[in-house]
């Protein structure tokens, strides 16, 4: 059985037939399988995860196999293999097109005035079906259905871009389907719900495996469910890779091969595990770099330079990305950002979204990068990072080799940059309360 919330499952029955034979069959309640406002290929694509889901094979295989199926459609929908009716997108009339008030966020109504423009019958309770196209270029000989969409101003909306089948296939290539908003609109966010109680997979890995940003889908969670503390882990007891999992890395610029690389900390971790000897994390890993100890520089002084110049313009990035205060909503089929407040609170500033506006950067991803570029030069947090990589891996780790790798001015300069880290999280407040804020609940003394 796959719980996601309540009323919102699937599951395998198991019911005995006339002839006594047991009969195996799926439950789904709630699902996005079951609504119309999906195209064919995302339920098609929803039944092949959910058939995997409920396989009973193991975890690592039922992840494998979707995410080879995300990577396999997304090549064939770019390459333009997946034939026009897995598009088509149903929407029922509740009442007649024309009055409807707000026909400007619906795409289905919008497509059934055209269909009354061009005389063809439309009743209230009618399903119809659409397909969101790419804005067409329009040219001076183009077709009656690329003309009817020309427009001055900006880059056209999904309403405007809402066509009937039939008029795609009338408009002789000049109306191409919009892949990458199927992709992003359509595929994704109907799996990445399926494969949320999964570990090994997430929004972003999925959006990776189907060649799309993976900035845009970093995982909302919403509080207030009745089992969110369930399995609870505090953030101290997890392994660097889990807590520091979704942060920007630092990256470092070698002065010998100038190839950028990722700081791996004390000790090139990378290297570790791929050849089992051991480095000082100030050796640029680039195999062809000629002169890798001390990231290329002449001493100790100038590597501490580079080092602490890199982090310090990285802060500052992302503090300034933090009071930009761009928002997005929440539910991935919306995707909305704005820096714009909303009077309703939280409210999705879209027409139609009941989705919840959240930070794209707030000030507990703040805290965070803060707190990892901390833990990358303490010596004590790397070498019980290290016992844990290796008790995880199945491999020894010697302490004691460890802290001769570093050797004294590794460990000199690794404590002054920790010193610099330190520095700019205790600049932030995030993690303090203040006593004034009790003062309206307590009066001082008079005594």
């Amino acid at each position: 059985m796959l719980l996601l919330k309540k009323k919102k499952y699937a599951a395998l029955t198991v019911t005995k037939g006339f002839d006594g034979k047991l009969i195996e069959e799926k439950e789904l309640k709630g699902l996005d399988l079951v609504r119309r406002d999906w195209c064919i290929q995302s339920k098609d694509s929803g039944r092949f995860v959910l058939d995997h889901i409920l396989s009973g094979n193991d975890k690592e295989l039922v992840v494998t196999a979707i995410h080879e199926h995300l990577e396999a459609l997304a090549v064939k929908m770019r390459a333009n293999e997946l034939p026009l009716d897995k598009y088509v997108i149903t929407k029922g009339l509740s009442k007649h097109p024309n009055e409807y008030p707000d026909s400007k966020s619906l795409p289905h109504v919008g497509v059934a005035k055209r269909m009354l423009k061009n005389k063809k019958p439309v009743n209230v309770g009618d399903h119809i079906p659409y397909v969101i196209c790419k804005e067409p270029e329009v040219k001076a000989e183009a077709g009656a259905a690329a003309a009817a969409v020309k427009k001055t101003g900006g880059k056209k909306s999904v309403v405007d871009r809402a066509y009937h089948p039939d008029e795609v296939v009338r408009s002789g290539g000049e109306l191409v389907v919009d892949v990458e908003w199927y992709l992003t609109q359509q595929i994704l966010p109907p799996i990445a719900r399926l494969c949320e109680p999964i570990d090994g997979t997430s929004s972003q890995i999925m959006a990776e495996k189907m060649g799309l940003d993976s900035s845009r889908f970093r995982a909302i969670r919403a509080g207030g469910e009745d089992d969110e503390n369930l399995g609870f882990v505090p953030l101290s007891k997890m392994a660097d890779n889990e807590r520091f999992g979704s942060v920007e890395k630092l990256c470092i610029k070698c002065a010998s091969c100038g190839v950028s690389n990722e700081f791996q900390g004390l000790l090139d971790q990378k290297h570790y595990r791929e050849t089992n000897f051991m480095r000082s994390g100030l050796t640029c890993p680039n195999p062809k770099c000629v002169k890798k100890a001390l990231w290329g520089e002449m001493d100790h002084f100038s590597c501490f330079n580079k080092i602490s110049n890199a982090l310090q313009l990285k802060v500052k990035g992302m503090v300034s990305k933090y009071y930009e205060g761009t928002l997005r909503c929440d539910d991935m089929t919306c995707g909305m950002q704005t820096k714009q407040i909303s009077v309703c609170g939280a409210a999705c500033l879209a027409r139609g979204c009941h989705g919840k506006m959240v930070n794209v950067f707030g000030e507990n991803d703040l805290w965070t990068t803060l707190t990892y570029h901390s833990t990358l030069f303490d010596l004590e947090h790397g070498m019980i990072e290290g016992e844990r990589n290796a008790k995880g891996e199945e491999r020894s780790f010697n302490k004691r080799a460890a802290i001769q790798v570093i050797g004294d001015n590794d460990k000199k300069t690794f404590e002054m940059l920790k010193g610099v880290a330190d520095g700019m999280l205790e600049g932030s407040a995030y993690n303090f309360v203040r006593p004034s804020l009790f003062s309206m609940f307590f009066k001082e003394s008079t005594q």
